[in-house]
């Protein structure tokens, strides 16, 4: 029986400890006992003594694999006793595993409230007038249930609060056999405290979170860099494609300079709907405009505003003016003499390809600049 026993408890602690994969303490604990075998011990609050004689202390470690399963393993030493009669010393090793109830009636406690049910083994020297007076020991398998209350002091410290009823398969424990009885018990109160060993749970989902974060977040950034080196480059594309266009500019007015009666008409700016604002887009075909004007002293600009068919005569001649007027302006500021500027407006006269669709509405909504 005894062997079938320790079998057991040896293939139940193997599989607990090997599955093991959340969170590690260790455990120490101090306790109180009151046999409740043939022959009862003492236990009187009044006498340390008595407290003493009936004490134990375990130590070990305790696995909590969630919020409701958790388990431990430890190696005690625990008295007992009845003054002037017998004593008995129990060295216990034992596996208890804890059920937290408590997340069925408050999930957000934090608290534990277990029902513990366990098994082990002790070696055991029972000592009476009557019994083992030679001071052997033996072996003692034993199981166990009982409650227990957990109560966190912070992240890595929790104090345990509970009872374990210690049912034994010999009668020999109280130093008394009498024939024909049920086997000895131990009923134990115990107080433990645990420190783990490790990151606890609440902070291994906190780091898995951030790491989560910071994979989607570099992930993002990696985006981010390829959309900004596409842009990147399609700007240095249009940068280069100015630049020539410039240069063939100057090239073709360096031929012309003789000849100022020629007209050279550049499309430059273009307007969104009822606007005469300049966009930031159009930024860089102004600055070519400015630049040949810069270069160039002798050239002079006619810059005529258009719309497109969309909305009444009079409010779309007056919006033709304001666009012109409103590049002549940006290349005041920016240095080219008025007296080489003229302003114009010829409302929706002259649009560059038929007014059908809005597109092509985009197009003719326009400032047309003649060089001359």
């Amino acid at each position: 029986m005894k062997n079938h026993v320790l079998t057991i408890l040896f293939i139940f602690s193997f599989q607990t400890f090997v599955s093991a994969q959340s969170e590690w303490a260790l455990q120490i604990s101090v306790e109180e006992t009151v046999t409740l075998g043939d022959a009862r011990s003492s236990f009187d609050f009044l006498s340390l003594t008595q407290l003493a004689a009936n004490s134990g202390m375990r130590s070990g470690f305790h696995y909590t694999k969630n919020d409701h399963l958790a388990a431990e393993l430890t190696l005690g030493v625990v008295g007992t006793s009845k003054p002037n009669s017998w004593f008995t010393k129990i060295v216990p090793v034992e596996l208890v595993g804890h059920y937290n109830i408590l997340p069925y009636l408050a999930s957000d406690s934090p608290f534990k409230f277990n029902l513990d049910l366990g098994v082990g083994t002790a070696l055991v020297r029972a000592r009476s007038a009557t019994y083992n007076s030679s001071g052997r020991f033996s072996f003692s398998e034993h199981l166990s249930a009982g409650a227990s209350l957990d109560v966190p002091l912070n992240d890595r410290c929790k104090l345990s609060f509970g009872f374990r009823n210690t049912y034994f398969i010999d009668d020999y424990i109280d130093a008394t056999l009498v024939d024909g009885t049920s086997n000895d018990q131990l009923l134990r109160f115990f107080t433990s405290a645990r420190v783990n060993l490790g990151q606890n749970a609440k902070t291994k989902t906190m780091i898995a979170d951030a790491e989560k974060k910071a994979a989607k977040l570099n992930a993002e950034l990696a985006l981010a860099r390829a959309n900004a080196n596409v842009l990147a480059q399609q700007s240095r594309s249009t940068i280069e494609t100015l630049e020539k266009s410039v240069e063939s500019l100057k090239e073709e007015l360096g031929g012309v300079k003789n000849e100022p009666l020629k007209e050279y008409i550049l499309q430059s700016v273009h307007f969104d709907i009822n606007q005469s604002t300049i966009r930031t887009a159009d930024i860089p075909e102004l600055m070519t405009l400015f630049n040949v004007l810069s270069n160039n002293d002798d050239l002079k600009a006619v810059i005529i505003g258009h719309t497109d068919d969309l909305g009444p005569e009079d409010f779309n001649e007056k919006l033709s003016i304001e666009r012109a007027l409103t590049v002549k302006t940006w290349l005041v500021n920016k240095g080219i003499a008025e007296n080489r500027l003229e302003a114009k407006g010829e409302s929706n006269s002259y649009p560059v390809i038929p007014n059908s669709e809005a597109d092509a509405r985009a197009v003719n909504r326009r400032t047309e600049i003649r060089l001359k």
